[in-house]
């Protein structure tokens, strides 16, 4: 059995495991939840998702979908989605339904959805969702008057993500081809699929069996694949591995394009005390395939308290971030809390001491699209938040014209990308010689010309400053070079011309702020561009 009681800061919203028979939130029902994602780009339709879960025990029938869409100008619409009987009898179960917007039609929409079920003779409506104790809040899709600002070359993935492969009694993942369609709605072109290390080697039909054909991990890949023939969305395949840092703690490794699967079971909770990670975070670094790649996973989130004595969680420190196979850090991992700045800071300080690595962002989402839904307290209650939402921290990375899982993974090892909020920013070198240099890439020479690109849009509001930063290698210090303030124009472009404020080697980087109306900040950071006077 595994230890659920004591851990609820990280359980999602299951509602039919219980504790010994106890629940006040079981209900002898599917778990139904709609969904659908926090934006859509200009004139795509709203595609609804609606999931069944757990209906091969819970069977229903299903009689009809209505959506209700309140518009910013107060105007309601009623369209009906489905209305034809059918039984829904699996464990996992889902449909998508595209809502047309009419033309004109821009901002915040909120929707209602209305599933009519049927069990046992009895009728019942559930509105957006069916978990207890929770009001069913509408969904919220902001509707985009201008496409998500984007860089020629420059497209956006979600690199940090769960399928449905993470599965077991109180964790989830959301369908990959829900994912793709959803995604691609919001303007993503991708996403690293990275399940838990402790669900990929169970049995597709029981989470608390092992299964040594390890079928859940090659299906993953194989289904990454797929859906990157058909729809064109790329899957990165990979794995959260759950492993331990030099104190034997378990810590959490995002592992890409490594053919070979890591076992992972140390913070699992699968058997009681049982925390020992199978493998150590040098161990998994020393034999890691040479085009596979290595981020640390939310580095310096600090897990609860009770995790970390019943789970062994600990978290990455000094020594852990020094081996030289780890590529980078994921130091935005959802919102922009306290974890994101201390990562930050943990990345530039290794900056300083000659260390080229990457910074990347994910959100963790667990199913989720518009929000998350967690237990409060086990078997007692359910909460609702809207951060750790698929899509909305986002990696750009540098793949041309068209992406595919190859190109994404070469701008991953060789850090052609940066991490945002919202607004895209990206800098671009050249010397005097004319060598042309990306972010992530170094160059030679005593002169250069960094070009300052930056593009933002009404969503997210003017540009509130952008501040091009220097790291000087031989001080060891970072100093701000230039900062450009109050830019009216939703596109920036600037030119600056580096000699003499050049030290012998050091690094470059660039930060954009914009700012909303209300007060609401979004922000991109690079990750730098090297340099060198001489060979």
């Amino acid at each position: 059995m595994k230890m659920i009681l004591p851990l609820f800061p990280l359980l999602y919203a299951e509602t039919h495991y219980t504790f010994k028979g106890f629940s006040l939130i079981y209900r002898p029902w599917p778990e139904i939840v709609t969904d659908a994602p926090y934006r859509v780009e200009p004139g795509t339709p709203i595609p609804i998702l609606v999931l069944f879960r757990d209906a091969h025990r819970f069977p229903v029938r299903l009689h009809s979908i209505t959506a209700i869409l309140h518009f910013p100008d107060g105007n309601s619409q009623e369209i009906c989605l489905h209305n034809q009987s059918i039984l829904i009898h699996q464990p996992s179960w889902y449909t998508i339904f595209p809502l047309e917007i009419p033309k004109g039609v821009d901002g915040l929409v909120k929707i209602d959805v209305r599933i009519e079920i049927e069990k046992s003779n009895k009728k019942r409506i559930v509105q957006n969702h069916n978990y207890p104790f929770r009001k069913p809040s509408p969904l919220e899709v902001f509707i985009a008057k201008e496409p998500f600002p984007q860089l020629e070359g420059w497209k956006y993935f979600d690199l940090h993500h769960h399928s449905e492969f993470t599965s077991d009694q109180v964790e989830f993942g959301a369908p990959l081809h829900a994912s793709a369609v959803l995604g691609m709605a919001m303007g993503l072109s991708g996403a690293g699929i990275t399940d838990h290390s402790y669900d990929l080697d169970d049995r597709e039909d029981r989470f608390d069996q092992k299964d040594p054909e390890l079928t859940r991990w090659k299906n993953l890949w194989r289904m990454c694949e797929a859906f990157e023939k058909e729809l064109g969305f790329v899957f990165v395949p990979g794995e959260e591995l759950s492993c331990g840092n030099h104190q034997g703690k378990n810590i959490h490794l995002l592992v890409f394009n490594s053919s070979q699967f890591y076992a992972g079971t140390g913070d699992s909770a699968e058997i009681w005390f049982h925390t020992k990670p199978e493998f150590l975070l040098p161990n998994v670094l020393d034999t890691l395939a040479e085009n596979g790649l290595a981020f640390a996973a939310h580095p310096e989130f600090r897990f609860h308290w009770l995790q970390r004595l019943l789970l062994s969680r600990g978290h990455w420190q000094e020594e852990d971030y020094t081996h030289p196979r780890l590529n980078g850090l994921e130091i935005l991992n959802g919102p922009a809390d306290a974890s994101f700045w201390e990562g930050l800071k943990v990345w530039i300080r290794f900056l300083l001491q000659g260390r080229k690595w990457f910074i990347i962002a994910g959100n963790d989402a667990h199913g989720a699209f518009n929000r998350t839904f967690q237990l409060g307290l086990p078997f007692l209650y359910v909460k609702e938040k809207r951060r750790y939402i698929f899509g909305q921290s986002k990696t750009g990375l540098y793949v041309n014209k068209k992406p595919s899982r190859d190109k994404v993974l070469e701008a991953l090892g060789k850090g052609h990308c940066f991490i945002t909020t919202g607004p895209a920013c990206i800098i671009e070198a050249e010397t005097a010689s004319g060598q042309k240099t990306k972010i992530g890439e170094e160059m030679i020479g005593s002169k250069m010309a960094l070009t300052i690109r930056g593009k933002t849009s009404l969503e997210y509001g003017n540009f509130e400053s952008i501040r091009v930063l220097l790291g000087d290698l031989d001080q060891r210090k970072e100093i701000l070079l230039k900062e450009f303030k109050e830019i009216k124009e939703k596109e920036f472009f600037h030119t600056l011309c580096l000699e003499d404020l050049l030290p012998s080697h050091g690094y470059v980087r660039a930060e954009a702020t914009t700012c909303l109306l209300d007060g609401q900040r979004f922000f991109s950071f690079t990750n730098p561009i090297w340099f060198s006077k001489k060979p």
